[in-house]
């Protein structure tokens, strides 16, 4: 692989020839594997993630104009101008571009921008990070472009950003291209460290380094099998049915306010109970056959419009159960 240096110089000189400008912000954001914890983090419970070589790359220069203009080295993606005066407010069918927006967005969000001519970009992207592999390619634009974004709009030093912050952010704008996801990848994307991996605790979002011996070799392997999480609803309906089994243990269990309680997290913490307990509490109040909709309700005893505004979202309104 080559060095992050000649990699970096390289797509500057792309750039230029391209926009006929250099530069003003360049990002690298790094992919990740998860070592201890998969998929618990969207129920609130740590996990140890590290971050990889492979990375997404960012550049991106003002252009005093209300286009941005967007280009990827890769060609067999399509390049793109969109219209930064018209709001955009996400997409269930993202294309590579959106999740590129997802950080733009919350980079205007975050400085209250208005739209103005101060928003038009010129946009290369480029990266190593094999895509639908689950090295979590998609959150690496997400975040390198809330960054960039936010370093070029409010000229800002990168390095001096609150990375805790920026996670915390890229988690929820994601949601714009229809992931709601826990917050691992953006976490470990935006404060990992080279030597070291990274647990991460949630609710509040906290980080703490875990040495990895220099010895330690870690294989990387793919399967082959590709999966896009923002392209389906599989990904939000296992958040959902965690939701929904959280919620239902709790009416069923303290008669609390179940609308309340959005992760298995908070009902361990509501009951009292360590990890072993929970496992034990759900064993007894589900067996193995699904529960419809209809059951769903009826053990809420609830709407099927207050199951909407409290327990699905928007990729699982129709699809789930």
């Amino acid at each position: 692989m080559p060095s992050i240096d000649n990699i970096e110089e390289e797509l500057c000189s792309k750039f230029e020839q391209k926009f006929r400008h250099k530069p003003q912000i360049l990002v690298r954001c790094p992919g990740r594997v998860n070592l201890i914890g998969e998929h618990i983090d969207y129920s609130g419970f740590s996990v140890l993630p590290m971050a990889i070589k492979h990375a997404t790359y960012v550049l991106l220069r003002k252009n005093g104009t209300e286009k941005i203009n967007f280009f990827n080295t890769d060609e067999k993606y399509e390049s793109y101008v969109h219209d930064a005066t018209i709001p955009w407010t996400g997409t269930t069918k993202p294309k590579w571009y959106h999740y590129f927006l997802s950080g733009w967005k919350g980079s205007q969000e975050q400085l209250r921008s208005p739209p103005n001519e101060s928003l038009g970009l010129d946009v290369l992207l480029s990266g190593n990070v094999p895509p639908n592999a689950g090295l979590s390619s998609s959150s690496s634009v997400v975040c390198a472009a809330l960054l960039a974004c936010l370093a070029a709009n409010a000229k800002l030093n990168p390095e001096k950003l609150d990375r805790s912050g920026l996670a915390d952010v890229a988690t929820r704008v994601e949601r714009y291209i229809g992931v709601e996801g826990g917050g691992m990848d953006q976490a470990i994307e935006c404060l990992a460290s080279e030597g070291q991996a990274l647990r991460i605790d949630f609710n509040p979002l906290l980080s703490t380094q875990v040495h990895l011996p220099k010895e330690a070799l870690f294989a990387v392997i793919h399967s082959g099998a590709e999966y896009n999480k923002a392209a389906s609803s599989y990904y939000n309906e296992r958040v959902v049915e965690c939701r929904i089994a959280a919620q239902i243990v709790a009416k069923r269990l303290v008669h609390c306010n179940w609308r309340e309680i959005r992760t298995l997290r908070h009902l361990s913490e509501f009951l009292q109970k360590d990890f072993e307990d929970m496992i034990d509490v759900i064993n007894r109040h589900f067996d193995e056959e699904p529960m419809s909709r209809e059951n769903v309700l009826r053990e809420l005893e609830t709407t099927d419009d207050d199951l909407i505004e409290y327990s699905l979202n928007n990729n699982t309104t129709q699809k789930i159960m």
